[in-house]
């Protein structure tokens, strides 16, 4: 769980997981959606500062409702984490962070791994054999708008800045474990629903 601190402080216990030191914050929540919030500060030399925020979600459109993000791949090299906030009798010690988050079955017979490097987040989908990957359907909720670019590249956008999501790289793994690149792009299917169109690939592998 994570503290929200307002005029009243509130437990949001819908959050599962939160990232540190990533911009947008992420957030992600017990329906399975991901959480971007991008923040504005007053540096303003007033005493009563307002901050700005803005959230941006990502819901996966139909997804199985029966799973949630698991922690993987536990990590002590960031060492760990204490939380003793006044307001909360409930304190929390020793707290380490994942290098990984998965959840199984997000659509049938497809996994998703969440992970992270210099360019920030990223989503890892496993599609299992004789499944179909275009099942996979991303609703962004909360951006003012949203834009495939030139280079193939999803553009969101708030009122506090933007960030983006890369041309998607999909791969097939045969059954000697050989790899293939799949030709892939974004693809708009209206209402700010995204999907992953995918080239000719053998799906029973």
């Amino acid at each position: 769980e994570i503290l929200i601190a307002d005029s009243a402080v509130q437990v949001a216990n819908e959050v599962l997981f939160y990232t540190k030191h990533t911009y947008p914050q992420q957030y992600i929540l017990d329906n399975n959606n991901v959480a971007f919030v991008i923040a504005k500060h007053d540096t303003t030399a007033a005493m009563n500062l307002t901050d700005s925020l803005h959230r941006v979600d990502i819901e996966f459109w139909k997804n199985n409702p029966h799973t949630h993000a698991h922690a993987f791949e536990q990590t002590d090299s960031d060492g760990v984490l204490n939380y003793f906030i006044q307001q909360i009798a409930d304190e929390k010690a020793d707290v380490y962070g994942n290098k990984r988050l998965m959840i199984p079955n997000l659509y049938h017979n497809i996994d998703l791994h969440l992970y992270s490097n210099n360019k920030g987040l990223k989503m890892y989908f496993v599609v299992k054999p004789f499944t179909d990957p275009s099942d996979i359907i991303m609703q962004l909720n909360g951006s003012t708008s949203n834009t495939i670019t030139g280079s193939n590249q999803l553009l969101i956008n708030t009122l506090l800045g933007n960030f983006s999501f890369e041309n998607p790289q999909v791969y097939s793994v045969d059954t000697a474990l050989t790899t293939y690149s799949v030709t892939s792009n974004w693809n708009s299917l209206g209402s700010d629903r995204y999907s992953i169109s995918t080239g000719t690939y053998v799906p029973f592998w």
